[in-house]
């Protein structure tokens, strides 16, 4: 993530049993999705790989999505 014209995205991650995750999304070399710091939920993990996709597919501004966790 040190291009300084590489879209990137603030991601707030909020997760009911332990609060509020941060991190800084963007993609490496290859294309895949790059998180800093990186996540250390790992379901969150997933879910923001999932929009990540989405997001280097079709850039936008803004993007809000809600995810359903399993208990457990």
């Amino acid at each position: 993530m040190d291009d300084a014209g590489a879209v990137r995205y603030r991601l707030d991650v909020y997760l009911p049993e332990r609060g509020h995750l941060h991190t800084v999304l963007g993609w490496d070399a290859s294309g895949g999705a790059s998180f800093e710091p990186p996540l250390a939920d790992s379901w969150a993990q997933s879910e923001a790989i999932k929009l990540a996709r989405v997001l280097h597919r079709d850039p936008k501004q803004r993007l809000t999505r809600w995810r359903g966790r399993e208990p457990g």
